[in-house]
């Protein structure tokens, strides 16, 4: 009877063993699904954030250009009328490519005048 009952306790804890072992299963398992969901949660919220980011420094570099371009015009259009205004002036202190576009709008209002009268252009 001793052994039945030695025998028997042996398998009720051998149940209870594998019971137990099978809940940390499912706990575990149950943790790494919530891992795993908090990670793909996170991954999308920093593929949301990269976006927005790149849709910003676009925008940024977008406004960027045109600020240059208008710095440009503006440019160019102060030294256009400072150059009709004064024939003379020297814009070398400027810099060698205002030098040049200066040169360049010369030359081509003398083509245009060459081509409108017939003459030859004089400088």
């Amino acid at each position: 009877m001793l052994l039945l009952l030695h025998v028997w306790l042996s398998n009720y804890i051998y149940i209870i063993l594998i019971i137990w072992r099978r809940e940390k299963l499912k706990e575990i398992t149950q943790r790494c699904e919530e891992l795993k969901k908090t990670h793909e949660e996170e991954k999308n919220n920093f593929e949301y954030e990269k976006k927005q980011l790149q849709e910003v420094l676009a925008k940024d570099t977008e406004g960027k250009k045109f600020e240059e371009k208008a710095n440009d015009i503006a440019t160019s259009t102060t030294v256009y009328n400072i150059c009709c205004k004064y024939l003379k002036f020297d814009f070398l202190f400027v810099g060698e490519d205002i030098v040049k576009l200066v040169k360049s709008w010369k030359a081509s209002e003398a083509m245009e005048e060459v081509a409108n009268d017939g003459g030859i252009p004089t400088e």
